[in-house]
């Protein structure tokens, strides 16, 4: 967890796998981690047709990917009392609260989360 400075959602990834060229600040300018949720989700992904998946599993091994700690337990539980997020995307979020660092997403539903700092992304947006 040393030197990073946001944490990316998965779809980020995707995006930036696929070529947005929107998303590249937040590899190339940043030092972004991961969640192991999200790890798991850009990995786990049924879009990927010839080298995706191994261009996925190569961009991941150049991320921190940051797995689970105890310390986040209480931060996911309050999330989810007040936020009712799916619990993959309230570990993404206790994550990036837990490491005080932005996340970036396109999902609105992180939205309005006590505590996140959140880079909202609009896939839209040049």
């Amino acid at each position: 967890m040393n030197g990073i400075d946001l944490l990316v959602d998965s779809n980020i990834v995707v995006y930036f796998l696929f070529g947005y060229k929107n998303v590249q600040k937040y590899f190339l300018i940043s030092r972004p981690a991961l969640s192991f949720i999200s790890e798991l989700e850009v990995l786990s992904s049924s879009n990927f047709i010839g080298n995706d998946f191994d261009n996925a599993q190569s961009l991941l091994k150049k991320h921190e990917i940051i797995g689970y700690l105890p310390e986040l337990r209480d931060i996911i539980v309050y999330i989810r009392s007040k936020k009712k997020l799916k619990l993959p995307d309230a570990i993404i979020a206790a994550t990036a609260i837990y490491l005080n660092v932005p996340l970036v997403s396109a999902d609105k539903g992180f939205m309005n989360i006590d505590g996140l700092d959140l880079i909202l992304h609009d896939p839209a947006s040049s």
